[in-house]
């Protein structure tokens, strides 16, 4: 089953959007690389599907 519209935006801690895209993907598991210019600190990465979002916390590495 093909779910569309998934919408990804990651932010910095100021709440600047730093990265921002929006993929096509299946029911199930899926694995998305995202490739923005990141720095030595932590990244807010909000994943929503239209119907619910889910916020994550991730740390940066150059």
């Amino acid at each position: 089953m093909l779910i569309s519209g998934l919408e990804i935006n990651v932010y910095d801690l100021t709440g600047r959007v730093v990265y921002t895209s929006s993929f096509n993907v299946m029911k199930g598991d899926n694995y998305i690389n995202l490739i923005f210019p990141a720095k030595d600190q932590l990244y807010l990465i909000r994943v929503s599907d239209g119907t619910k979002t889910e916020t994550l916390k991730v740390s940066g590495v150059r």
